[in-house]
């Protein structure tokens, strides 16, 4: 082990990190005098990011899109997908799913004497379309249950997860007014969803195949570094799309992916 911990400045992505800079007027980031310096290229892959989601022009400046996107104390794509559901008119569901997104990894448990009910409950809540929507499910049932603690102990969920995603939304909520967005629902479509969370996280797209690939192997498609994921999560696919996309990659013992999306 290192005898000092690295700066978090330096081993996260600094996407907000840019996006609060520029939005302060501050645009010579490259010279910036920060206390303690990122990587230079985890800087650029930060700007290229912002200028791939629109919140930067071709001169690095900040869009009007990147402005409204800098008033919400989420990480880029976040904010560029519930900014996106505003053309597809479902906010209202997407501001659930960014609020659960933000306590994901807490939200089921299963006890080691009742693995077999926990995963049956866990199950009880798959939709198609990928574990975005299975989040979505689960917050929407915990409403109709009236934020019940005891429908939470009989479903394996985690009561203060799930309060803490209410508290998440209600502060997200409360600044659609801010960047001008109209809390509306899709009416139960799916599709509209789908395309939100795309339009935020195009940057985590990927292929599905049935095989991985070999060390040196290149994938059908000729794109290179291959990087390759394995699926895991609330929504098993029983029909493999050809294509998807994660919110969040893990690497364990190999790499594998959270919260996937059939696209």
């Amino acid at each position: 082990m290192e005898e000092t911990t690295v700066p978090e400045i330096q081993r996260t992505n600094l996407g907000n990190v840019v996006l609060l800079l520029k939005s302060l007027g501050i645009n010579d980031l490259i010279h910036f005098d920060f206390m303690d310096p990122p990587p230079h290229e985890t800087l650029v892959l930060a700007l290229e990011q912002l200028y791939a989601l629109g919140a930067l022009n071709h001169l690095g400046e900040l869009t009007k899109l990147g402005r409204r996107m800098a008033e919400l104390p989420v990480d880029p794509m976040l904010s560029k997908m519930i900014l996106a559901s505003e053309q597809y008119k479902c906010s209202e569901e997407v501001l659930t799913i960014a609020a659960m997104l933000s306590v994901n990894n807490s939200i089921f448990y299963r006890p080691k004497d009742k693995v077999v009910h926990a995963d049956n409950a866990r199950m009880n809540f798959v939709v198609p379309g990928g574990d975005h929507l299975v989040l979505l499910n689960v917050y929407t049932q915990w409403v109709e249950s009236g934020y019940s603690t005891q429908w939470c102990y009989e479903n394996f969920i985690q009561f203060r997860s799930m309060r803490r995603a209410r508290d998440v939304r209600d502060q997200l909520e409360g600044l659609m007014d801010r960047i001008e967005v109209e809390v509306v629902s899709s009416q139960g479509d799916s599709l509209p969803i789908r395309k939100a969370v795309t339009a935020g996280y195009f940057y985590h797209t990927c292929a599905t195949q049935q095989r991985r690939l070999q060390d040196g192997e290149a994938p059908a498609d000729g794109l290179r570094p291959p990087q390759q994921l394995s699926i895991r999560g609330a929504a098993p696919l029983a029909n493999l799309p050809r294509a998807g996309l994660h919110h969040q990659g893990v690497h364990e013992t190999g790499d594998r992916d959270r919260e996937h999306l059939a696209a």
